[in-house]
């Protein structure tokens, strides 16, 4: 019984989670986007309505080609390892 009314919060890079519908509802799935102004905007997958994502949708393939924002901006890093003298 959860008598002090805590929560769990729990992150993951693992974006294939949202290919089984069957595990998350879409008021547990979240995404966060930095805005203009550097600060983290917080939105659920329930925000969107029907016209974005349907209960038959694919909420991964959505999530890839950018439909629900989120999506992490890795660019192409390069870091030499040599050891420089």
């Amino acid at each position: 019984m959860n008598t002090k009314n805590s929560q769990l919060i729990a992150t993951t890079h693992n974006r294939e989670i949202l290919d089984n519908r069957d595990i998350y509802r879409n008021d547990a799935i979240w995404f966060t986007d930095k805005n203009e102004e550097s600060a983290t905007e917080l939105y659920s997958l329930s925000d969107f309505d029907s016209s974005v994502i349907r209960n038959t949708s694919n909420v991964y393939n959505a999530y890839k080609i950018g439909k629900l924002g989120g999506v992490p901006n890795t660019g192409d890093f390069y870091i030499n390892l040599t050891d420089e003298e």
